[in-house]
């Protein structure tokens, strides 16, 4: 049976030994240099999805940091509704594949004499915007406000998606509950202690949201995840020039 030599084995005397169907062998290390070299490829990518990835985590925490308090305050009465919508209108507006687009297609929305159900339009223009955890929600909430005052459903919306996206456990079915009694006191309906209190404890959990994620950790994970990217693209990288180096003796000479 015929040995396969591997790459740098060589005969007795330290002479090259000869490889068997040289222009194969020397197509199938070529072969390796190019997966090799899309390795590299997709490492570097990689690294600039991380970078991206970490300035969006960034402005999504300073977002939310404006965001979430704003829209608990407008639920109790102390606060303007821009102070919610126009945080929002410029998160889903930066973060979509073309500004432009995104911005026109809500001065559309706007402009309609009947828009419909907010969450229907929504998912109807919604591929002109981000697709991450939280833009199609920021999306809902803004239509919520702007074309039914809905701050229960609003508060829902932006509060079970930062939820999501810190992997923070909410009582998803009890988080309309805490805008909806902040509501009715608001305008001046009777509220039980039992129920304001159980909204107060509520509310503290979605106040804490922005903290969820801590800026040490976003910048500790990012560069985790950079170190292993460049161990991957070094590796991947001398595999690719030695593939490369041993297709060409092998071409070359019939010997490795």
């Amino acid at each position: 049976m015929t040995e396969i030599p591997v790459a740098g084995a060589l005969e007795p005397g330290g002479v090259p030994r000869p490889v068997p169907f040289r222009r194969v062998s020397a197509m199938l290390y070529a072969l390796l240099a190019v997966m090799m070299a899309v390795g590299v490829g997709l490492a570097v990518h990689g690294l600039v999805r991380a970078v991206e990835d970490t300035g969006r985590a960034l402005a999504l925490k300073e977002t939310a940091a404006e965001v979430v308090p704003a829209v608990l305050d407008l639920a109790r009465g102390t606060a303007p509704m821009e102070a919610v919508t126009e945080p929002l209108r410029e998160w889903v507006v930066a973060e979509a594949p073309d500004p432009a687009a995104a911005a026109a297609e809500l001065v559309a929305v706007l402009a309609a004499d009947d828009p419909g159900s907010p969450r229907a339009i929504a998912r109807e223009i919604g591929d002109t915007f981000g697709s991450g955890d939280v833009d199609g929600p920021f999306l809902t909430a803004w239509l919520q406000l702007v074309l039914r005052e809905d701050v229960e459903g609003a508060g829902e919306s932006i509060a079970n998606a930062l939820a999501v996206n810190a992997g923070v456990e909410l009582p998803r079915r009890e988080v309309d509950d805490v805008f909806a009694v902040y509501l009715a006191r608001a305008a001046g309906e009777e509220v039980s202690a039992e129920d304001l209190e159980a909204a107060d404890a509520l509310a503290a959990r979605i106040a804490a949201l922005p903290d969820a994620v801590s800026t040490l950790s976003i910048y500790v994970g990012t560069a985790v995840l950079i170190l292993a990217l460049i161990g991957a693209g070094i590796a991947t990288g001398w595999l690719a020039l030695r593939f490369a180096r041993d297709a060409a003796k092998v071409w070359r000479t019939g010997r490795l």
